[in-house]
């Protein structure tokens, strides 16, 4: 079974792993990514979740100075 939900705090340890895997940008600047957007910056954080646990996420986010422009 495959779930995409709005990702947890509890999420963080196996989005690492994702992290670690693939490269993508340091694991050690997650926590405070993801602190922001609990902050309130206006920033989406998906989370998609397999039987054997995460398996990936998306992270999008409106673009500074823009009007309606969105990073994922």
């Amino acid at each position: 079974m495959t779930d995409i939900r709005p990702t947890r705090t509890e999420d963080l340890e196996g989005l690492r792993g994702v992290l670690d895997s693939t490269g993508l940008f340091p694991a050690e600047y997650l926590p405070n990514l993801f602190d922001s957007h609990l902050g309130g910056d206006g920033s989406i954080w998906l989370t998609c979740l397999t039987d054997e646990g995460v398996a990936g996420f998306c992270f999008a986010a409106p673009e500074k100075l823009t009007d309606g422009t969105w990073n994922m």
